[in-house]
Formats: C-alpha cells, structure tokens, sequence
C-alpha cells in the first residue's frame, strides 16, 4: 500500500505497452515517470470487479509484494481505489519489445536471469510459476530480464518434484523460441538448441530433467557471462580466482562489442566496490581509466573503449567519483588523471574537477595531499599555473641558454615572500628584496 501522503497521481503515466481487458487478469501495463523526483517507473494496474481483484490479480501482486530476487521484478508500491489496483515498480519495458535493441550476450544473459529465477522460486519460496513465455518476461534499464506474471502460480509441496514439471517444459520451449529467433550459429549455441529440442520430443518428454543441469550447460560458460558473474559477485572471490579475474578482463571486453561493455559493464565497473578493490586496481584499473590519449599510447596501455565510447559513457563515471569523499577512490582518479585529462571540458576541469581537487591539500591524509599535488600538475598544462595555483604570477626562473638578442632578465619587484604552499594561495608579488635577504639567510645558515 502506497503512503498516506503519496498516491498514484504522483505518477505521469505514458502511452501503455498493453491493456489485457478481455483476459481474466484485466491488465494495463504503462511507463510512468513521477512527479517527484523524476524518475521512471512502470505501473501495473489490475482492474477490480465489485470493488475486489479477482484471483489472478491477487496471486500476481502477492507474489510481486513478497518476493526479492535479483531477477524477479522488483515491487516498489501500491496503491488502491475501488475500481482498480495500482502496483509501482522499477522501470522495465516488455521482453518483446526490448529484445530487437539487445546484443546476443545480452540475450544469452537474459536466459540465465530467467533460468536463475525460476530455481529461486523453487528452491526457496514452494512456487511454481507455470506460464514462462515471453509475456513473462520484462527488461530493465541495465538490460537485465526480469521475471514476472504470476496470475497462473501455484504453492508445491516440498517433496513435490513432479509440481515443478510445468516450469521445465516452460523454459525449455521459451529459450528454444528465443535462440531461433536469435539464429546464432556458434557450436555450443547449436549444441544447446539441440539438447532442447531433444529433450522436448515425444520420445523424451518423460525423462528426468532439473533446471539445474540445464545451469551447468556449457551454453552457459561463455566469456560474457563467467565475467559479469565473476564482477557481480567480487566480495565472494577469492584472491586467486580475482587475479584470474582481472589480469583476463581485458582481453575479454575487447571481444565483445562496444555498447555491450558500455551497457552491461561500465556501470559495475565504476562501481565502489570494483574502484576500491586492491587486485582491480593493480591489474586492471588502468586499461578502465585510459582514453587512448598520447600518455596512453607512450606507455603502450590498451584501452577497453575506443575515445568516442569512452567519452560518452566511461568519462560521465569518472567525473561523479570525484564527488565521492573515499580516500581510496579519490587516490585512484588521481592516479590516472593524466590518461583521461585530455578528454575533460575545459570549462568542467576549471569549475568542477580543480575545485574538488585543491580539498584534498587541506586533508590530513599525507598520502591525499602528496597525489592531489602530482594530479594538479596534470592539468597546469590545460588550464595554466595562474589559473591551478591562484593569484597573480612572475617570472622568476629563465632560460639561460646564450642569446644576445634577449632583453633584461633581472628579478621584478614583489611584495611577499612565499615560503609554502598557502602563501603562494594567497599571494600577489613578492619584492625583490626581500627574497634576496631571505635567500641571504638561508645561504648563512648553511655556512
């Protein structure tokens, strides 16, 4: 149930995906985007018969209501009226309708989110779903697939393994139409096909399947996915399969296509926990953070995207990590400023990212103070010491290579002496005399 201060109003509803109004479940299906914090969701509204949901609408919401999952659609809120049930959740579009706009491993993942699903209910909530189709099935905004439409769910006693059936010929069938539709011709997908196909025959119907050995299929083990799982779950691994992990990573991104690493990967792999860890950051890291800029190309480092890519989706990650007051983040954007600093606006390096480096000369972490020090020289180059440093600036150093033709260099007149970093913050111009008895003193004293 929604909040008392909060209703579906708050909701602006887009053009629905579809309205089932001749079914018994009586469903519209719409994008929504709230009026509060601007965000999009998808709205779920189930149509009340004499002021009541009918069977079907109640076992759906209930299982949405209680039910957690990674792939299971995510129920946010409710709200109710007389003539209708209105369930909020996160921002998914329908399968049929997100599918044209994935790349293969995405739809090879898709079925893995499905498959992994359907064991949840299983194994851990007594349910069988039986109706896995298409209509089942929703895709988020990261592209992940979402199972959902539980009308037609049933609870299984525990020791009931035969209840379970309608769910194994459910997917085998769905993966089956979405690989022919997909028409890859790689062996273990052909392979995979096949077993299906076999194992759906007349002649084999009857034999003893699990969704789990349909898991352990070797359709299942591509690069893609050992990846993305090995990402998703990093706190899990162990130093050995991290290095594994990492130290292939590259190589395995780089054969994939560019939006799918941008898609699917760039978002975990700006995530805290990737940015933060010890063994990504030796091994990795720098392949993350380069542009293909000259520093890249001098220390002959390979970057994951191509420049076009890497702007338009990995520099966006990197400038929000510098809002973030981590030590161990802000010491790696630092770390690889100058393989990226090109590619930042001029007007955002000023105004955005110098602002929230020089708090990190202020910080009593020595080793913050020492990197916000190296990374402020990468950018006197861009935008000019007067501009990184602050205030006015002279000339006290020249090039004292034999040249006639020079005009005078003798030292102008200033008017404080800087003798650390936050008297040249704040100073004009220093006199000439009275660097000259300071540097007096200095020359006694080592005398």
């Amino acid at each position: 149930m929604g909040g008392s201060s909060s209703s579906i109003k708050d909701y602006q509803l887009g053009q629905s995906y579809f309205t089932n109004a001749d079914s018994n479940l009586k469903l519209t299906l719409s994008p929504a985007t709230s009026i509060l914090d601007k965000k999009k969701y998808t709205v779920f509204q189930f149509a009340k018969e004499k002021g009541k949901l009918n069977d079907e609408a109640e076992r759906y919401v209930e299982v949405l209501k209680t039910t957690r999952h990674p792939y299971i659609l995510r129920y946010l809120t409710s709200f109710t009226s007389s003539q209708q049930e209105s369930v909020v959740t996160e921002h998914v579009i329908p399968l049929d309708v997100a599918v044209e706009k994935q790349a293969k491993e995405e739809i090879y993942a898709g079925l893995r989110n499905i498959l992994e699903a359907i064991l949840f209910l299983h194994e851990k909530s007594f349910i069988c779903h039986n109706d896995i189709s298409v209509s089942s099935v929703y895709v988020s905004d990261d592209g992940e697939w979402k199972l959902a439409a539980f009308e037609n769910c049933s609870k299984v006693l525990r020791l009931s393994k035969k209840s379970f059936d309608n769910d194994i010929t459910g997917f085998k069938e769905f993966a089956l139409s979405v690989l022919e539709y997909l028409k890859d011709d790689i062996e273990t997908t052909i392979a995979f096909m096949k077993r299906l196909g076999d194992e759906l025959s007349e002649e084999n119907k009857n034999e003893p399947c699990t969704l789990r050995s349909i898991l352990e299929d070797p359709f299942f083990k591509f690069p893609y996915l050992q990846a993305l799982d090995g990402i998703q779950k990093l706190p899990l691994k162990s130093t050995e399969d991290k290095n594994e992990l990492f130290r292939d990573l590259h190589d395995v991104l780089q054969n994939m296509s560019p939006l799918v690493v941008c898609h699917r990967f760039i978002p975990i792999l700006f995530s805290h926990m990737v940015i933060t860890d010890t063994i990504a950051n030796e091994l990795f890291m720098s392949h993350l953070f380069a542009s293909g800029n000259d520093y890249c190309v001098d220390a002959k480092l390979q970057p994951v995207l191509d420049k076009e890519h890497f702007m338009k989706y990995s520099l966006p990650k990197i400038l929000s990590l510098y809002k973030l007051r981590d030590v161990t983040v802000r010491l790696t954007v630092m770390k690889y400023l100058p393989l990226y600093v090109d590619c930042i606006e001029k007007e955002i390096l000023q105004e955005e990212v110098l602002p929230e480096l020089l708090v990190g000369l202020k910080d009593t972490n020595d080793k913050v103070v020492q990197e916000t020090f190296l990374a402020l020289a990468s950018i006197v180059a861009i935008l000019g010491g007067n501009v990184v440093v602050g205030g006015e600036s002279t000339t006290y150093f020249f090039d004292r290579t034999p040249d006639f033709s020079r005009f005078d260099d003798s030292v102008k007149d200033c008017d404080v002496v800087a003798t650390k970093v936050s008297d040249v913050l704040k100073t004009t111009k220093p006199k000439k005399k009275e660097v000259d008895e300071l540097m007096e003193e200095r020359k006694r004293k080592r005398l």
